[in-house]
């Protein structure tokens, strides 16, 4: 379990079971704002695309400008959500990469969108993955035989938290 902010957050009157989360859902949690990052700026290259003087598609450019926020929206809820957990006290900047799209123009909008639902569907899978992360109950074996499932992963406001996209 990660405890690095433990000490700082238990001197108020917060459960200490509430403050702390496991590794992997961290993990998890840190990586997708990465993810959600790399969808914001890859929505920011096609509204940029769509607004070209050459291209000229207005609508196509306001869906992803939309889009963009949307995805940027995202990253910061889960930020906030690590830092309310306290469980983002350093290596922020690490958070917080620069990500580039994978293509910058397309030949027509239904290539656009066609890239778009596949953004959406890898964004999806991810906060996806999460969620199984941290719900997944763990087995605790005293003697290797008598097991008992435990919910130290259980975060169910992962859940809530990740379901607002």
């Amino acid at each position: 379990m990660s405890h690095a902010s433990l000490g700082q957050l238990a001197q108020g009157n917060i459960p200490t079971k509430w403050i702390t989360m496991v590794d992997p859902c961290i993990k998890k949690m840190r990586e997708q704002v990465q993810v959600e990052l790399r969808a914001a700026v890859s929505y920011l290259a096609m509204g940029a695309h769509f607004s070209k003087d050459t291209v000229n598609r207005p609508g196509f450019a306001k869906i992803f400008f939309d889009a963009a926020s949307e995805e940027r929206e995202h990253a910061i809820k889960i930020i906030e959500y690590l830092l309310m957990r306290g469980e983002l006290t350093s290596k922020v900047g690490q958070l917080i990469k620069n990500p580039m799209p994978a293509k910058e123009s397309w030949e027509t909008g239904v290539e656009a969108l066609k890239d778009a639902l596949g953004l959406e569907t890898d964004v999806t899978i991810k906060i996806r993955d999460i969620i199984k992360e941290c719900e997944t109950p763990t087995n605790k074996c005293k003697d290797g035989v008598d097991c008992e499932q435990t919910y130290d992963f259980n975060d169910y406001h992962v859940s809530y938290y990740s379901a607002a996209k």
